[in-house]
């Protein structure tokens, strides 16, 4: 592409508001050189990443297929995924020490697996004297 040309690139909103990208903005696309390749791949792949579901279970099998399907993918925090009828949110993306935006699933992504639907309930029981004394 030459340098004064003027090419349109669409992006999602979520991805547009998460590195806070507007309408005609000014960006640039570089091409990676296919050696470089494994070097940027390191870089940009995510080591930790935290997903979340709500009401259904997921067994470890479920877990292990989950992370195979979704291997060399992009994701964002927000990202909503499906596989096999397993709807999840990704929440938090970590490249060593550093919450990062996004990042790419690799063979080392640790996937954490987090139930939105656990509750706690907190039972406290109370003699008649101590809910008079109150």
């Amino acid at each position: 592409i030459k340098s004064s040309a003027r090419t349109k690139v669409s992006l999602l909103r979520r991805v547009a508001d998460l590195y806070q990208i507007t309408g005609f903005d000014t960006v640039t696309v570089t091409q990676i050189p296919r050696r470089d390749g494994p070097f940027v791949q390191q870089q940009i792949s995510a080591d930790f990443v935290t997903i979340t579901f709500k009401d259904q279970f997921v067994s470890r099998g479920d877990m292990f297929y989950f992370q195979r399907s979704f291997l060399n993918s992009w994701v964002y925090e927000g990202k909503r995924l499906s596989f096999n009828g397993i709807r999840t949110n990704t929440k938090v993306i970590r490249h060593g020490d550093h919450p990062i935006r996004s990042g790419i699933i690799s063979e080392d992504t640790k996937l954490t697996f987090r139930s939105r639907s656990a509750r706690i309930i907190w039972l406290v029981q109370m003699s008649s004297e101590m809910w008079d004394f109150a």
